[in-house]
């Protein structure tokens, strides 16, 4: 399951900042998926070489539903993906899935403007789609971001990906989306009783 992030930009005013920064090490979370494989979610922390590495077992498919292009299978793309690690912790938050050591997806936030909605991206290598492993960490990236204040989260999401669509759909049924140029824009404010008070 792969769905598009505009950017992973670097930690914020931090020129050259460690994958790690603001963020402690986090503790795994063991989840079962829907067929009885066991895999580990945790914060992102020094993981660029291996997502470098996860990069080049991806599929066309694959690459082209996450960047919404035809992207080579090349060391600049690689670096792209390995950059999708750095988060500061709070203005973006980045996770991934690891399983026997290796890495088998990464997801992330990153706020708007605003500060109160963040942008959503997840990327699953081929192997571990369609078995419930997205739904596991669009659920992580709700919790970690309601601890964070935001109300709702954005995506953009290529009109062919019927996947992520499904996947949204069903995590946030009031979901709104809008199509232009291949595209859907999708808003998915969170149930009121998942928001703290303070953010409402």
């Amino acid at each position: 399951m792969v769905m598009h992030l505009i950017a992973a930009p670097g930690v914020p005013g931090v020129p050259g900042a460690p994958p790690c920064a603001g963020l402690a090490p986090g503790v795994a979370t063991e989840v079962r998926l829907t067929d009885g494989a066991t895999v580990f979610l945790r914060d992102a922390c020094a993981d660029t070489p291996r997502l470098r590495e996860m990069f080049f077992t991806l599929s066309d498919t694959t690459r082209f539903f996450y960047f919404c292009a035809g992207v080579p299978r090349n060391d600049v793309w690689a670096e792209r993906v390995a950059r999708l690690s750095i988060a500061d912790g709070y203005t973006s938050y980045a996770m991934v899935a690891e399983v026997g050591g290796k890495l088998v997806g990464v997801a992330r936030f990153d706020r708007d403007k605003q500060g109160s909605r963040a942008e959503i991206g997840i990327l699953v290598t081929d192997a571990w789609q369609s078995r419930g492993l997205g739904r596991q960490m669009l659920a992580r990236l709700h919790a970690e971001a309601t601890g964070r204040a935001l109300t709702g989260f954005t995506a953009l999401v290529l009109g062919e990906n019927r996947r992520a669509m499904r996947l949204l759909r069903g995590a946030f049924p009031t979901m709104q989306a809008s199509f232009s140029y291949g595209q859907f824009t999708i808003d998915m404010p969170f149930a009121p009783e998942s928001v703290p008070a303070r953010a409402r």
